[in-house]
C-alpha cells in the first residue's frame, strides 16, 4: 500500500470572485493546462463507449458529457479531476489518489494565467475511509471519551461517538473531523481541512504561493497525523 492510497479524495478550494464562463474545456486546452485527451472527453468529442450484454448480444451506449458552463456556474468533469466554479467559489477535486498532484498543477497553472483574480481565502481538503484493526467505536471512544463514563452512563454501551479537532498551524486553521464510516463496517471516516483566510493582496499570486508551499506537506501531514491518532489501517476504501 502506497502512502497516498490512504487518502480517497482531495480538493483545493478558493473563495473570491470568479468568472465561470471562461472555465470551458477549450480554455484549458488553449492554455495547455490539461492534455487534449482530457479536454476532448470533457467536451464530449470522444464519448465514452459502454458495451452492455443483452440477450446474447451487445448493446453499445455512448456516455454523454456532463460538462456545463454558464455565466454563473461551471461544472467540468475531466477524466482525472473535476472543476466546479461559481461566482464566489472555485473547487478542483479528485477521488483518484494518482491524480492528487494534478489537482495542484492544474490550479497553479490556471491562476498563474488568471493572476488578477481576487481570492480572499484558500482551503485544501483530504479525506479517507479506513478499516480499523479493531472496533471502530473502540478507536473513537479512546480518542474522545477515554476514561470517561459519562456517555456510557447516559447512553449505555452501544453509543456512537465522533468529533472534531481544530488548531492553528503556520497562520492557518487546521480542522480534523473523525467519525464512524458509513461505507465500511468497523471503519473510520476522517476529513482534514487546511484553511487560510484574509489574504491581504486578494489576488491569485498569494493563493498560488500558499498552494505551492503547503499542498504536498499537507498530504503527508494528514496521513501522518491520522496514523498517529487512529493507527495503521488494515485496508483503505477506494472509490
Amino acid at each position: 500500500m502506497t502512502e497516498n492510497s490512504l487518502l480517497s479524495s482531495a480538493s483545493i478550494v478558493f473563495l473570491g470572485h470568479f468568472n465561470p464562463i471562461i472555465m470551458h474545456p477549450q480554455w484549458f486546452n488553449r492554455y495547455k493546462v490539461l492534455p487534449i485527451q482530457e479536454t476532448q472527453k470533457a467536451e464530449g468529442e470522444k464519448p465514452k463507449v459502454i458495451e452492455i450484454p443483452y440477450e446474447g448480444k451487445k448493446v453499445v451506449l455512448e456516455e454523454a458529457s456532463l460538462t456545463s458552463v454558464t455565466a454563473g456556474y461551471a461544472y467540468i468533469p475531466f477524466p482525472s479531476l473535476t472543476i466546479e466554479v461559481t461566482l464566489d467559489r472555485y473547487v478542483c477535486s479528485s477521488t483518484k489518489s494518482e491524480n492528487f498532484n494534478l489537482i495542484k498543477e492544474v490550479t497553479v497553472k490556471t491562476f498563474n494565467i488568471l493572476e488578477h483574480t481576487p481570492i480572499k481565502s484558500v482551503g485544501t481538503n483530504f479525506e479517507g475511509h479506513w478499516k480499523c484493526k479493531s472496533s471502530a467505536q473502540d478507536t473513537l471512544k479512546s480518542l474522545f471519551a477515554k476514561d470517561d463514563d459519562s456517555f456510557k452512563n447516559k447512553f449505555g454501551d452501544e453509543y456512537h461517538i465522533g468529533g472534531a479537532i481544530s488548531f492553528q498551524e503556520n497562520g492557518r486553521r487546521v480542522t480534523l473531523r473523525i467519525n464512524k464510516s458509513n461505507l465500511l463496517d468497523d471503519g473510520v471516516h476522517f476529513n482534514f481541512n487546511f484553511h487560510k483566510g484574509g489574504l491581504e493582496a486578494q489576488q491569485a499570486k498569494e493563493a498560488v504561493e500558499i498552494i505551492n508551499t503547503n499542498y504536498n506537506d499537507d498530504i503527508n501531514n494528514s496521513i501522518k497525523l491520522a496514523k498517529e491518532l487512529i493507527g495503521e489501517p488494515e485496508n483503505t476504501w477506494k472509490p
